[in-house]
């Protein structure tokens, strides 16, 4: 992988977990739902022009299993950030990821 690729990857998996962070706290902060909503749709079209950036780089195959990594940093960022529960099945889910991903590179 190239470092563009690296770079546009971890690009989409930040943005993701800062979009669903933001409609997260559209129910929790409800005076300032709107900023939250608006925050959310930029952040969506952002990660939709890195998707496309990344896709230039590398296959979609590739690019869409290592994307699954966003799963792993929503859930992390929920669970200390939102003070969220993370129950076993998250965590096992969570180590599956990450084997997944860990099999992905060693492949590669």
């Amino acid at each position: 992988m190239s470092i563009a690729a690296g770079l546009a990857l971890a690009a989409c998996v930040v943005i993701d977990t800062a979009e669903q962070l933001s409609y997260s706290l559209v129910g929790r902060k409800p005076r300032q739902r709107a900023a939250w909503i608006a925050l959310g749709v930029g952040l969506h079209l952002t990660s939709l022009l890195m998707w496309l950036w990344l896709l230039t780089l590398m296959p979609l195959g590739r690019a869409l299993l290592l994307r699954g990594g966003g799963y792993i940093t929503i859930a992390l960022a929920g669970w200390l950030i939102l003070n969220e529960r993370v129950d076993a099945f998250s965590w096992m889910g969570i180590a599956l990821i990450v084997i997944g991903i860990a099999c992905i590179f060693h492949l590669s």
